[in-house]
């Protein structure tokens, strides 16, 4: 296992491609979260941006690991989410820091797609 080499945010063009040979992307999922962890023929390589991101996504989640904390002197500070405050922890390579969870995730739309029960 090696710390993984791609990007898990949303700037979709830039994600890291499923290994078609082609260079065509399938774009940013939930299921791309490997290719931050581990080597693996399904991906192709990762570029240089994508290697920054995942050194970063991999050193939240190993002093998490470590200590039960996600915050580090080296990185912005990861906030809990809660109804008061709700926003997730963006990790992209343009950039790194709490954004409004809903908003992003379109979820006013969503919902109104979804019929009342």
């Amino acid at each position: 296992m090696r710390a993984a080499k791609g990007r898990a945010d949303g700037a979709r063009r830039s994600a890291p491609t499923l290994g078609t040979g082609t260079g065509t992307g399938t774009g940013t999922g939930h299921m791309i979260d490997p290719a931050y962890l581990f080597e693996n023929d399904l991906f192709e390589p990762l570029d240089a941006v994508q290697a920054g991101l995942s050194d970063t996504v991999t050193a939240y989640w190993s002093r998490f690991a470590a200590t039960g904390q996600m915050n580090g002197h080296d990185s912005p500070a990861w906030k809990p989410f809660t109804t008061r405050a709700p926003y997730a922890q963006r990790l992209a390579s343009d950039r790194i820091g709490p954004t409004d969870f809903a908003a992003d995730h379109h979820y006013a739309f969503r919902k109104a797609l979804t019929p009342s029960q």
